[in-house]
C-alpha cells in the first residue's frame, strides 16, 4: 500500500487533462510494446495510468505504472509492483529521446529503469531505435520496427542484452505485436506476442502472452 500511495503522489505531477498519444507504456513502466521500451515517448503534457496482470508460472505480478512527459524529449514515471506471492517492489524510469525519427531515419532515445523489489536493486540502461513504415493507406500496411540493447546491474551479474520488437497495425485500432528480451533472468525474457486495442481516444487494452505466460493490460491516457 505504501508504494501504491507514493505512485498516486509521483502522478499528481503529470497528470493534466489532454488529448491522447500513441505512446502507451511496458509492463515495466517506460512507453513501447508490451516489455520493450521503444524510442516513442509520451506527448509533452500527457499522461498514462496503466494497471497490467502477468500469470508468470502461476505467481502472478500486477504492475500500476504511471508515465508521463515533463518536455517533448522526456518521459518520467513510476510504477508499482505487486506479486501475488512475495514482497511489493518500486520502480522509477526516465527516458530521453535524442533523436526525433525523421521520414528517412529512425528515432533514437536512451534510459533507465530503477526497480527496488524486496530490498533488491536494480538497474537497466538502455538504447533503442524506432522507425515507422507508412506503406499505404490501408491500416494492414503499416508497421513500425524497434531494436536496442541494454545493461542490466545490481543483479550480481551484470552484462548486455539486447531487445527488439514489431507493431503492425491488422485493422483500424487494432495493433498485433511480437518482442524479444535476451534477458533471461528477468520474468520478461524472450518471446512475447500479442494484440492491443484502441477502445477510444483516450483507454487502450491488450491481452498477449509474456515468456509464454498468460498477460492483460488496460491503459488510460490523460
Amino acid at each position: 500500500m505504501r508504494n501504491v500511495a507514493m505512485c498516486a503522489i509521483f502522478a499528481g505531477i503529470f497528470l493534466a487533462m489532454s488529448t491522447p498519444t500513441l505512446a502507451e507504456p511496458t509492463i515495466v513502466g517506460p512507453s513501447g510494446l508490451f516489455v520493450n521500451p521503444t524510442a516513442d515517448i509520451t506527448a509533452q503534457e500527457h499522461a498514462w495510468i496503466a494497471l497490467n496482470f502477468l500469470d508468470n508460472d502461476d505467481n502472478s505480478i500486477w504492475t500500476l505504472n504511471f508515465t508521463g512527459s515533463v518536455s517533448e524529449e522526456f518521459e518520467v514515471g513510476v510504477g508499482a509492483v505487486h506479486p501475488d506471492d512475495g514482497e511489493d517492489g518500486i520502480s522509477f524510469f526516465l527516458k530521453w529521446l535524442f533523436m526525433p525519427e525523421s521520414e528517412k531515419y529512425p528515432g533514437a532515445a536512451g534510459g533507465v529503469t530503477i526497480t527496488d523489489i524486496a530490498g533488491h536493486n536494480s538497474a537497466t540502461f538502455y538504447a533503442v531505435a524506432s522507425k515507422f513504415f507508412y506503406l499505404g493507406d490501408n491500416a494492414s500496411e503499416n508497421a513500425s520496427v524497434h531494436g536496442g540493447l541494454s545493461y542490466v546491474t545490481g543483479s550480481g551479474d551484470d552484462e548486455f542484452e539486447f531487445f527488439g520488437g514489431v507493431d503492425v497495425e491488422i485493422v483500424q485500432d487494432l495493433i498485433a505485436i511480437a518482442e524479444y528480451n535476451s534477458d533471461d533472468g528477468a520474468f520478461y525474457g524472450g518471446w512475447s506476442y500479442g494484440v492491443r486495442y484502441y477502445l477510444g481516444p483516450q483507454f487502450t487494452t491488450q491481452a498477449g502472452f509474456i515468456s509464454g505466460d498468460l498477460h492483460i493490460g488496460a491503459s488510460y491516457v490523460f
